[in-house]
């Protein structure tokens, strides 16, 4: 006799799943085999009820034969024995399941893994019409080629089955080598005007540029048209120029432009500063900001505040599953406002305890942060941006020194001399604003200077006096993952004089020929008002190296001196000093 006690574990349908039921089997007597021929259906009703429907699919798939009749006392004893059983069970309960990847957002995970091996400042052909600029043809899917030499590229979309994907790696500022940007362009793109970095330029050039513009598959969703760009480092910001906005992100941002309307910046993930002549803006995941174009597609204002987008807007180019190499570049799903608010705290919290490490690449981090936090202020604890605001003002602390050595070759005076200023201690709030004015004495190190007779009969000792340098207003503004530095300062001259004393002439204070403050003015006319008090020294002045010493602005010079010629080294340095 073959006897059979079922148990079903609790049946949970999740759509479009195949689920595994426990069917718990205690037998007494040989084991009869049990047999699934057909998918088990649990459409509806209650446990109780697919219970029972389940325990009539399997007595249906095998039926159980009648038994002998046998008495009691001659049926042997047995032992209990379990066993267990998994059997599928298929979902027909017509509730939909995780929607497959669309066509759009499987071709560009395709894209990631044909190409791959792209290198810095190159160009990888993934499907569809792609045209370089300046290049050869592009024909195979993983193909890639230089980007030295092609001002730009285009892609053409016709229809949704012709549609157009290429992959670029451009290289940006960054201490991490290898480190760049991946570009992903889709639909119906043109790029232009294509700049790549190798190294930070004398003109101030310390990012990628490109000018492009963007359209959808015709008939098919917006999205499908458009550029992502994307940071692989969320620890370290980069930056590109598009259209002439400077786009800063630790992170992924899908961007698409129309000349004569805009430029939308959506973050896919993270975060963005977005810049351009006319104002800032920053965004984070979720949300979008545009640019306002002009007809030939440049900046032409200040980006708009962001909004919040509907979850539904990149679905069409978004990943579906956790292990898709598109999951880093538009994820599945957009994370939750608090947990991002949370990862930013982390990461400011990150680059301030480096940056009052001594790093002062962490200053420009410590602001950007800083910002991003300060526009979600809302849903942040009360206080906390205030101590955010205590921390940035500690970490953007620095020493500014003022060096200044100038010679002269004349018939009238000749020699050198060297004026010093040190100890002036200032601090910027998170959006590079000066906390406080600032003052240091100028101090003679050495005057060493020898002239023609002056005043015979008269005798006119050199008398040395120190003057004082005012910074009276200074900026730092982040410049793609950089800063770049103003200063105005004003300077209550040091005096060098003579003390002139002549027989019965009574005794007078007179300027020696070689008066450092004329002298400097002379040396410095490109930076000064018409009177030489005020000297303003701009980013084109400032190298920003962000060492120890933050930037440095440093000038070599001649100029006209009476008859001869005067030769002046200035250098200012801003040297890092947290806490201070």
């Amino acid at each position: 006799m073959r006897i059979a006690r079922s148990i079903a574990s609790k049946v949970n349908t999740l759509p479009g799943k195949m689920l595994c039921v426990l069917i718990v089997l205690t037998l007494l007597g040989p084991a009869a085999p049990i047999l699934a021929r057909e998918p088990i259906n649990v459409d509806g009703g209650s446990p109780a009820a697919q219970h029972s429907q389940l325990t009539e699919q399997l007595a249906a798939s095998h039926p159980t034969p009648p038994a002998a009749p046998v008495t009691a006392a001659a049926q042997p004893s047995v032992a209990l024995q379990d066993f267990y059983l998994y059997l599928p069970l298929v979902s027909r309960s017509g509730q939909p399941g995780p929607s497959p990847a669309s066509p759009y957002a499987a071709a560009l995970s395709q894209a990631l893994a044909d190409c791959a091996g792209t290198k810095l400042n190159q160009v990888c052909y993934a499907r569809g019409s792609v045209t370089l600029n300046g290049g050869g043809p592009l024909t195979t899917p993983g193909q890639v080629a230089t980007l030295d030499g092609v001002s730009g590229l285009t892609l053409v979309s016709p229809d949704a089955g012709h549609w157009s994907v290429a992959l670029l790696r451009l290289a940006a500022d960054s201490p991490t080598p290898d480190l760049g940007l991946t570009l992903l362009a889709f639909g119906n793109v043109r790029i232009r005007n294509l700049t790549l970095f190798h190294a930070a330029a004398g003109n101030g050039d310390v990012a990628p540029a490109l000018s492009f513009s963007s359209s959808p598959v015709p008939g098919q969703d917006p999205e499908t048209g458009g550029i992502i760009v994307y940071n692989p480092n969320h620890q370290e910001p980069l930056s590109i120029s598009l259209n002439g906005a400077d786009l800063t992100l630790a992170s992924s941002a899908v961007v698409q432009a129309q000349p004569g309307v805009k430029m939308s910046v959506t973050m896919a993930t993270g975060s963005a500063l977005v810049s351009t002549a006319a104002g800032d803006g920053a965004v984070i995941q979720g949300q979008q900001l545009s640019v306002p174009l002009d007809g030939s597609g440049a900046a032409a204002g200040a980006p708009t505040a962001p909004i919040v987008i509907p979850d539904s807007l990149l679905k069409p180019i978004a990943a579906t599953l956790d292990d898709d190499l598109l999951v880093p570049l538009v994820p599945p799903l957009l994370v939750d406002l608090e947990e991002e608010l949370k990862d930013f705290q982390g990461k400011f919290d990150s680059a301030y305890a480096r940056c009052m490490a001594g790093d002062s690449r962490q200053v420009y981090r410590v602001m950007y942060y800083a910002r991003i936090l300060k526009m979600n202020e809302a849903h942040l604890p009360d206080g906390m941006l205030s101590l955010i605001d205590v921390q940035v003002s500690r970490c953007a602390t620095f020493e500014i020194e003022f060096n200044s050595v100038i010679s002269g070759t004349s018939t009238i005076a000749w020699g050198s001399m060297y004026i010093q200023g040190q100890g002036m201690i200032v601090s910027y709030d998170m959006y590079g604003r000066l906390v406080q004015p600032a003052e240091m004495p100028l101090t003679h190190v050495r005057y060493d200077f020898g002239f023609m007779p002056l005043y015979p009969g008269c005798t006119y000792p050199l008398v040395l006096e120190d003057g004082a340098l005012y910074l009276t207003e200074s900026t730092m503004r982040i410049n793609h993952n950089r800063l770049d530095i103003s200063t105005k300062v004003d300077s209550q001259q040091p005096e060098e004089l003579f003390k002139l004393s002549c027989p019965g002439g009574g005794s007078a204070d007179v300027l020696t020929p070689a008066y450092w403050f004329l002298m400097f003015r002379d040396l410095h006319m490109s930076e000064t008002d018409d009177y030489g008090n005020t000297y303003l020294f701009t980013p084109a002045h400032w190298k920003y190296t962000g060492n120890r010493i933050l930037a440095e602005a440093i000038f070599s010079r001649q100029a006209t001196f009476w008859d001869g010629v005067s030769t002046g080294d200035t250098w200012l340095v801003m040297l890092h000093k947290p806490g201070r």
